[in-house]
């Protein structure tokens, strides 16, 4: 079953990421965001299967000084993957939308340097979302791609929503495919430490009253039960501002340590319940 889910991802991207050569990383997620590392790490083992690494990564917003910002590496970007040498492959988590309008401007900014300088775009699995009054948004982006988008750029997205709004919105100007989420890419997972609980609850930090009744009315059954965040319960410890080569793969032993304690896991994070899964646990997803 996981097989088969990575063969989708690897067939929705090999024409691109097969015969392109080299690959430039935008917006590789170098913070303290778990999901964003997750889909980093995953993202490197798609490279992977085509026996490539990136040749450069480069940050999508002015935010990420910590590492060159895109625009300053553009003429890096345009010599080392022009003329059919490679393309500029855009990190797969956030919004395509109105959810991160900065980062998405950004994405689309760097959409209109990758076509200017004849590098096709591709953009990693991401989910579509719009405000009820963001219309003005759809029509902007909607002239951006295409403005600045060509058929040898390629648009993916995790559900099927997302999928055929771009198709619909973009298929003209653009390569637009349905492709599962990135993080499926991890394959199967060992669990790194012994299972602590019954059920660990890992949920937004704005939930915690619904994170405190579940535990509540699991411990009144007479089961163990905790809830929390990333990292809670592990060793794992990360120093603000630093960001070592591997920095990518920490965080996803983070998030395995953490999905590690309980027996069932319930939460309402896409990636609490993919790594869930990918560790075989039980999981419980709450819409929230």
């Amino acid at each position: 079953c996981i097989g088969d889910i990575q063969q989708k991802i690897v067939d929705t991207f090999a024409d691109w990421l097969d015969h392109k050569g080299r690959i430039g990383y935008a917006d590789p997620a170098a913070n303290h965001n778990i999901e964003d590392q997750i889909s980093w790490s995953s993202s490197k083992k798609l490279f992977e299967r085509y026996g490539k690494s990136p040749l450069f990564s480069c940050g999508a917003s002015d935010i990420k000084n910590f590492m060159p910002s895109c625009t300053d590496l553009k003429d890096q970007m345009i010599q080392e993957l022009g003329d059919g040498k490679g393309v500029l492959y855009f990190n797969p988590f956030g919004s395509w939308g109105s959810a991160n309008r900065k980062m998405h401007l950004n994405r689309l900014h760097l959409l209109s340097v990758a076509t200017e300088a004849g590098i096709p775009f591709v953009s990693g699995p991401q989910l579509m979302h719009y405000d009820a009054d963001a219309g003005a948004h759809i029509l902007e982006d909607d002239e951006l791609v295409k403005k600045y988008g060509a058929k040898e750029d390629l648009l993916t997205f995790r559900s099927r929503y997302s999928y055929e709004f771009a198709q619909k919105h973009y298929g003209n100007y653009t390569t637009v495919r349905e492709a599962p989420d990135i993080s499926f890419m991890l394959g199967p997972l060992i669990p790194t430490q012994r299972t602590k609980y019954d059920v660990f609850v890992l949920m937004r930090i704005q939930e915690q009253n619904i994170s405190d009744r579940i535990c509540r009315g699991v411990t009144e059954q007479g089961y163990k039960c905790a809830f929390g965040d990333w990292g809670f319960g592990t060793n794992i410890e990360r120093i603000q501002g630093e960001y070592p080569p591997n920095y990518a793969e920490i965080g996803v032993q983070m998030g395995v340590s953490t999905i590690s304690l309980g027996e069932v896991i319930v939460t309402d994070r896409l990636q609490a319940v993919i790594l869930g899964f990918l560790a075989g646990k039980n999981v419980l997803y709450i819409d929230t």
